[in-house]
């Protein structure tokens, strides 16, 4: 009766104590694949493929490429639904800092970061059911920053969470498509967690970081395909390198995931 009281004593300590808390919280329990398609570029007649992957803990979660250097997983069933090796360099852990808040990183070499709201998606539920590896799904529709994403979701697995920024469904997302058919995500495997900690994959490597909005983000990666000069005087400022030849503009677009408001008039 004694170890039993000290050990309600102890678990009601932890829910006090938030540090002790959130590490219980960033535990993976459960490990999802998706198999992605995306454009890289809006000319692209071709979409690429991605292996990628959702950690879910009790309070957190991380999204990120199988294919860029990470966790090593078994992945043999998954890699079947996908033939090249192109990873992202994304990655979205969400409810960190804190609840309600996601923390967004994306590049290797050059890595850049923000902190956002996790999205409060407005979803409509439309007719329709279908099975997808065994579970009854249903059907769901929302927009979200300039792109409108229909979905299938299961109740059978009770996660309120889904691939890259979607989520708030009363189950686990497991196919979503983009309304222009740029950008999808197809669930190809799923497997218990093995209870480690759930957090930011290294790409940098002691490299560049920079802290950035997700306009500031978006119009760096516009830049970026557009003219490579300027985009390093944008980040390191002019005569960063000698020599460097300012190209003109050419006609070459990324494929926005999100298409943000424009923000050209705002203070750097």
């Amino acid at each position: 009766m004694k170890k039993y009281y000290i050990l309600l004593v102890l678990i009601a300590f932890a829910m006090q104590h938030p540090i002790l808390a959130n590490a219980q919280g960033n535990k993976e329990q459960l490990r999802v694949y998706y198999a992605a398609l995306f454009r890289e570029c809006e000319a692209d007649g071709t979409l690429e493929k991605d292996l990628q992957c959702l950690r879910i803990g009790k309070d957190v979660s991380h999204y990120y490429s199988v294919y860029s250097k990470g966790y090593f997983v078994d992945i043999a069933n998954a890699e079947k639904r996908t033939s090249e090796k192109k990873g992202v360099t994304y990655q979205i852990i969400k409810n960190k800092p804190k609840e309600g808040l996601l923390l967004y990183s994306e590049g290797s070499g050059r890595k850049f970061t923000y902190t956002d709201s996790i999205p409060k998606l407005k979803w409509q539920m439309l007719k329709g059911d279908t099975i997808i590896d065994k579970y009854a799904c249903k059907k769901a529709m929302a927009e979200l920053n300039g792109r409108t994403w229909t979905v299938w979701y299961t109740l059978d697995i009770p996660y309120s969470n889904g691939p890259w920024k979607l989520g708030g469904l009363p189950g686990l997302i497991m196919d979503a498509r983009d309304k222009k058919g740029d950008f999808s995500f197809t669930f190809c495997g799923m497997e218990k967690g093995d209870g480690s900690t759930i957090k930011e994959i290294d790409y940098n490597h002691d490299g560049d970081q920079f802290v950035v909005t997700p306009q500031r983000l978006q119009e760096l990666n516009i830049l970026l395909y557009k003219n490579y000069g300027k985009y390093e005087e944008e980040l390191f400022g002019k005569g960063y390198i000698k020599g460097l030849i300012i190209e003109e503009d050419c006609d070459e677009r990324p494929c926005l995931m999100e298409i943000l408001p424009d923000t050209k008039k705002r203070k750097k």
